[in-house]
């Protein structure tokens, strides 16, 4: 909303995300894309000694006031930030990752996945998928593996990652494996490559305001 009233009035636009606020040492994961055509930018976080945690009542209810369930402090502010940037985002317990490398990539023949709805789909090329060194670990900007969230963790490291794709690729998968939710559709249908990092960004600066303890180790990890 604030975006278009500036183009609108033709005013500049603040954003409340400090970018500048981010560690400047090397990030302990690295991000590669196959295809910029198919994932113009891709952004990563690490986040060291995070309590998962409920989230606080004001979180919980704003969530619910969407028509969505909390779940935890991690969860609900992914969710949270994809309902107020229409950024896709995701949190993973880096413990669960293969490797220190995530692909943004077109799944290979024969590949599948178990989503967090707990359905398993079987991928073709024509999905994009973020990969670990082990195999998909999501359907890009659509929904995560179902084991590699952190859930009751406490003092974890979380990886958190936001990315920009092609809105027809988005809808094309969710088309092809019925992964439909009415409140995501909005999200899959106006993502841009710049708003990646935002998310990314706004993810750490929230996190610090909500006394989960965790700190980011490292800048955005973010390929474009």
């Amino acid at each position: 909303m604030a975006r278009e009233v500036a183009a609108i009035a033709g005013k500049p636009l603040r954003d409340p995300v400090k970018m500048d606020l981010l560690p400047k040492p090397g990030s302990p994961v690295q991000v590669e894309i196959e295809d910029l055509a198919l994932c113009p930018r891709y952004s990563a976080l690490v986040f060291e000694n995070v309590r998962v945690m409920p989230s606080p009542l004001w979180l919980q209810f704003r969530l619910i006031a969407v028509g969505l369930n909390p779940i935890n402090n991690i969860v609900d502010l992914t969710n949270y930030i994809m309902a107020e940037l229409a950024q896709p985002m995701h949190a993973f317990d880096r413990a669960k990752l293969a490797g220190d490398t995530i692909y943004a990539r077109p799944a290979r023949a024969g590949e599948r996945i178990t989503a967090l709805n707990d359905e398993a789909y079987e991928l073709t090329p024509s999905t994009v998928v973020i990969a670990d060194a082990a195999g998909p670990i999501a359907i890009a900007g659509v929904i995560g593996e179902r084991d590699l969230r952190g859930d009751d963790v406490d003092r974890s490291r979380e990886c958190e990652f936001s990315g920009g794709f092609r809105p027809e690729d988005v809808v094309g998968t969710k088309a092809a494996h019925g992964c439909f939710d009415a409140f995501r559709e909005g999200a899959g249908s106006a993502q841009y490559g710049a708003r990646a990092g935002t998310g990314a960004g706004t993810f750490a600066v929230d996190l610090a305001g909500h006394s989960t303890g965790g700190r980011v180790s490292g800048p955005d990890a973010g390929n474009h």
